[in-house]
């Protein structure tokens, strides 16, 4: 493990500030309903095809950073309560 404090930093600064770009949760509150539904998606989507995180990261120095069964669990089921929440939301909006 010796390598591992020399990670290209401009790498890891770029893929932060891409992810962050996509999508930040410090700023969850101020997406609209209808993005948190569509980002709440694509969550699901990484998460179910293996995609997050991504292999460069997890190989060869993160080996430890999978995500767990237990992990996708949990993820699956916020990812259920916030979705149904967001849609009953969405619905009570547009019966006004």
């Amino acid at each position: 493990m010796r390598n591992k404090g020399k990670i290209a930093p401009g790498l890891v600064a770029y893929d932060v500030h891409q992810g962050r770009s996509r999508l930040n949760f410090s700023s969850w509150g101020g997406y609209t309903a209808a993005q948190r539904l569509k980002m709440l998606k694509e969550i699901n989507e990484e998460i179910a095809d293996g995609d997050m995180p991504p292999f460069y990261y997890v190989y060869p120095m993160h080996m430890d950073a999978r995500l767990s069964a237990a992990d996708k669990r949990a993820f699956k089921q916020w990812i259920t309560s916030e979705s149904a929440n967001l849609t009953q939301q969405m619905s009570r909006t547009a019966m006004r």
